[in-house]
């Protein structure tokens, strides 16, 4: 059987833990370890409802006219010819004029926290990006990517299933046969990852994340509420 005395002194330890400044510190202390406890839930939550999103931005940059600018910058393109007449400038593309050309580049950023790589890509289909006019030709590499991965027809560009790293930038240059319209389309079956569109630096979707971050704000906000609350309740009433 325990001793009298030792009961007793066990007893009025409670009693001290339970009231005057022990309890104040140890409901601070059980509030603050509930504070922890819930930010980390929140962030793990947070992890598994909204697993990280890659982002890619597609950016197609004004378009310029090849009849008011130097023939310089076709950049060598195999089979594409500037000739300077008489009447100003001339583009042919193997030996064939090419009426009203335009110089059009398309920029693929990654600016999310992943890589996107070829799984993204559901069922390996490309992005498309109809640019409302004809394309002669690609003319610039689009890269460190494959030949293979970028093919124009038509007025559609695609871009093909390959990785695209974090930070990194693709520059496609298109040679086309009259000035892209602006209401050019992109169509995507990318899986789990964002598709922005600019169109001379305008952003058109508005930023997004908030959503994700909303599990996490609400719980900080609550458990600061409860903490203000115990703290008042301490200092007003101790």
């Amino acid at each position: 059987m325990l001793d009298g005395g030792f009961m007793t002194t066990m007893s009025a330890l409670t009693v001290d833990l339970l009231d005057g400044e022990g309890y104040n510190g140890a409901t601070l202390f059980l509030a603050t370890a509930a504070l922890i406890s819930t930010v980390v839930a929140a962030y793990f939550a947070r992890e598994a409802l909204f697993p990280p999103r890659r982002r890619l931005v597609v950016r197609v940059l004004s378009p310029v006219s090849l009849l008011h600018a130097d023939a310089g910058l076709l950049g060598g393109a195999e089979g594409v010819a500037g000739i300077t007449g008489a009447g100003g400038v001339e583009v042919s593309r193997n030996g064939e004029p090419i009426p009203d050309p335009y110089v059009v580049t398309v920029l693929l950023r990654n600016t999310g926290r992943h890589a996107i790589s070829t799984a993204q890509f559901d069922q390996q289909r490309p992005i498309t990006i109809d640019i409302k006019t004809s394309i002669v030709a690609v003319l610039s590499p689009a890269g460190p990517v494959a030949p293979a991965t970028v093919e124009a027809e038509g007025t559609t560009l695609r871009f093909h299933p390959d990785l695209i790293r974090q930070k990194q930038e693709i520059s496609i240059q298109l040679l086309t046969s009259g000035r892209p319209g602006p209401d050019l389309t992109v169509s995507e079956h990318l899986v789990d990852t964002r598709v922005d569109v600019e169109r001379g630096g305008v952003d058109q979707h508005p930023s997004a994340g908030l959503e994700q971050h909303l599990p996490i704000a609400f719980a900080i906000a609550g458990t600061v509420g409860l903490i203000t609350l115990i703290i008042a309740d301490v200092l007003l009433g101790g």
